[in-house]
């Protein structure tokens, strides 16, 4: 996959769209404003209400894929996290997300190390994120939502263990991308 990388193509409306072979990252907006405000919110202050206005956002995104995805999933965030904030914000996402598309939202992927990606510089974050995958045979195609993008290692970590384990396409969304900054997004 590292070869065939292109670069995202940026929108008006702040969101972007990376290509690659059984890869689509896609983000709905940039990091800012009303949009990262309600991120903080859902992910530091417990306000799950904030993840029905943030999938709403994620919704167009998913509308005409190709292939069609058969299940929603999430990239986890680390059970320390979870702990400490009393929510993975990317399975409340993707559980909203998964209610307004009418799809089936499954636990398929499990974080297998501890560390973090926050306050982390953009090659620890390449080398990070590990994730361990259970599908069934028949999973095809599969979108993965996360909250924000910085460098796209999650998504492209929970992508690659997917691929592994049979699963040819992966949508990986998220609500919000941090605006580049010497190579993100690569």
């Amino acid at each position: 996959m590292q070869g065939n990388r292109t670069q995202p193509s940026a929108r008006e409306d702040g969101s972007f769209q990376l290509l690659e072979p059984g890869l689509t990252l896609s983000a709905a907006s940039a990091h800012d404003g009303e949009v990262r405000q309600r991120i903080l919110a859902l992910k530091y202050h417990n306000d799950r209400g904030q993840a029905m206005h943030l999938a709403r956002l994620l919704v167009p995104l998913l509308h005409d894929l190709n292939p069609s995805p058969q299940v929603i999933t999430w990239a986890p965030t680390t059970t320390r996290r979870i702990r400490e904030r009393g929510i993975d914000q990317a399975e409340w996402l993707a559980r909203a997300v998964a209610r307004e598309l009418r799809l089936p939202c499954k636990r398929l992927l499990k974080r297998i190390n501890r560390n973090s990606q926050e306050g982390q510089n953009r090659i620890t974050r390449l080398t990070r994120p590990r994730f361990r995958a259970r599908v069934r045979r028949d999973m095809r195609c599969v979108v993965v939502i996360d909250d924000v993008i910085t460098t796209g290692a999650t998504l492209r970590a929970a992508a690659s263990v997917l691929h592994a384990e049979g699963v040819e396409h992966v949508h990986a969304v998220a609500v919000a991308h941090r605006r580049r900054e010497r190579g993100a997004h690569r």
